[in-house]
Order: C-alpha cells, then structure tokens, then sequence
C-alpha cells in the first residue's frame, strides 16, 4: 500500500492531515502516492519514539568544511590514513588472496575491507563496472534500487532582515512547493558575520520530492512567494547572492521494495555497503540510517581484526499504544 493511500484511509481534515503528516512525509523525500506506507510508519515510529522531547536538532556554528570535514581529515592523516578527494573510483576487484583493489582514476588501491558508501548511481554505475562482484542476486538487488524524484536547496543573500523573533528553522506546508525555510545568520557564524557588516538575511529555502519535469523559473517563483507568505517582511528585499542547487540522488521507498533492497553485508568477505538505501535491522529515518549503516559497515570490516564492535542503541521495535487492548 501507498503511503497515500493509507493516509487517505484515515480520513484525517485536511489542515490537520497537512499538519501532522504531510511536513514529515516530504522530509524523507518520496511523494505520498509513490511512497510506501509502511516504510512511512516506520519513519514515523522513529522520529516520535526515538524524540520524546520533540525535535530538537543541534548544527553547527561554522560550515561544515570548517567545522567538520576539514578536521576530521586532519584526524584520519594523524592516524596514518590517506584522504584523496576529487578522484573517482571505477571499479572493484578481487584479488587471488581473498583481498580488494579499488581502480580510480589516479591510483589503484589494494585493501583488506571496502565500504561502498556512494549514492545510489554511483553504487551502480561502481557495481556494473565490477564483473568480480558476480553474484548475480547481490547484483539484482542493487540494480533495482531507484531515485525518488529531484530535491531543491535554494539559498538567498537578502538586502533586508526578518524580523528579530523568527525562528532559525521552520517546517511549511500548503504554500506550494516549499518545505521549509532556514535563516541562516541566526545559527552559522559566517552568515551572521556578514549580515553584522552588510545588513539583511541569508534565508534558506527547501523543497523536497519537486516533479522531475519542473520549470525552474516557476518554481523559484513560488518558493519566493511562499517564502513572502510566510515571512512578509522579506517581501520587498533584494536578491543580492544566491545558490541554487537541485539533485537526484535520494532512494526511493515504493511499495514491495524492502524486500529487494541491500543489506549492509555482502555475498563477498571484506566488501560492505552502507547509505540511506541500505536495509538495516532497526527502525530510523534518512540520515539516521546512513550513519547506523556506516557503523554496521565498519564493525564488519574490523571484526576480521578483532576489534570489538560499536554498540548501536535503537528504539523499541513497537510504540506504547501496541500494549493497549483493542
């Protein structure tokens, strides 16, 4: 069953059902009618089970590059390991002693463990390149997995503030294509140092699972008008800087597909996958599974050296109303 399908079922008005379910139900990416009903309840026992207190995310004070990436780096060189960016890899093979070599463009690397960690083009563009990962049903399942439709990240320099009392991160729904809207000088030190010297915003605009035919122009309309609708004090400011950026890369979840999706192992000793594509045997949403499937991974990976695995803590399997009687 579709998630729409079953959220139709539940006769919910309409405010309410865009409310309560809607918001999330474009988070994770996929349309209602395309999406998979339980894969949607199962996110949603996720997010309400894992965050009593509601949520709360917490992000970082400078961009990631900076705050993140940058020293994560430095700490993987300072252990001995080699971080090479910009240089794709093309194929996977095997070696005679049971080890791996990833070709790249610029160098072949032999490893006792690979994790295939890539979006899923890149896992199977990756895997159609590598006829030694020959199990023919491993391969199967890895190339029916599909994409969801496109996502928009939009952000703008405005010449003119929100208002002092907005808050940095809000969820919208039944104003067009917008999803959600980020100020981003009330959270990010660069972006607030640039409004303390120019004045105005950086506002954020999101929208999730667009159609894979939308007018650009169109739709940079609309999330601006929603964006007005929302916040009318931005209604006369300028455009003086902007990024627009849209992608295809995001799973799609439709109806029956659990069944046929990848799991972390592998048919071939020291080869792991992990994403949010990945098949995991707890309940999480999108990133959550992304980052759980990497640990998975790892511990595969380090369980032939003896390295005792990282405890992953989970949710319940079932929510406090399943203890009720009917």
């Amino acid at each position: 069953m579709s998630a729409k399908e079953y959220l139709d079922s539940l006769r919910f008005p309409p405010d309410a059902r865009r409310l309560l379910f809607d918001v999330f139900a474009h988070s994770f990416f996929n349309p209602e009618a395309r999406m998979s009903a339980a894969e949607l309840l199962m996110m949603f026992h996720f997010y309400f089970t894992g965050n009593p207190e509601g949520l709360v995310f917490d992000v970082a004070r400078a961009p990631f590059s900076r705050s993140i990436w940058e020293p994560f780096s430095r700490y993987l060189e300072g252990l001995g390991a080699s971080v090479k960016l910009e240089e794709p890899a093309t194929q996977i093979r095997r070696t005679s002693n049971g080890r791996w070599i990833v070709v790249s463009d610029g160098s072949n690397i032999e490893a006792d463990g690979v994790v295939l960690a890539a979006t899923v083009p890149a896992l199977q563009k990756l895997v159609a390149a590598s006829p030694d990962l020959d199990n023919p049903d491993w391969r199967k399942c890895v190339g029916t997995l599909a994409l969801t439709n496109p996502f928009v990240v939009w952000r703008v320099w405005l010449d003119a503030p929100t208002l002092e009392d907005r808050a940095p991160f809000v969820g919208t729904t039944g104003v067009g294509e917008l999803d959600n809207i980020s100020l981003y000088h009330l959270f990010e030190d660069e972006s607030r140092e640039w409004v303390d010297r120019r004045g105005g915003a950086i506002v954020e605009l999101h929208a999730y699972a667009v159609e894979e035919s939308y007018d650009e122009r169109a739709l940079r309309k609309q999330l601006l008008d929603a964006l007005h609708v929302f916040y009318p004090e931005t209604k006369g400011a300028r455009i003086v800087e902007e990024r627009f950026l849209s992608a295809q890369d995001c799973p799609a979840f439709a109806p029956g597909s659990y069944a046929d999706r990848p799991s972390v192992d592998t048919p071939f000793p020291g080869l792991t996958l992990a994403g949010d594509f990945a098949k995991i045997p707890i309940p999480s949403a999108l990133m959550e599974r992304a980052a759980a499937a990497g640990f998975l991974a790892a511990n595969h990976v380090l369980a032939k050296l003896g390295v005792e695995p990282e405890p992953i803590s989970s949710i319940p399997g079932r929510g406090m109303l399943s203890r009720l009687p009917v």
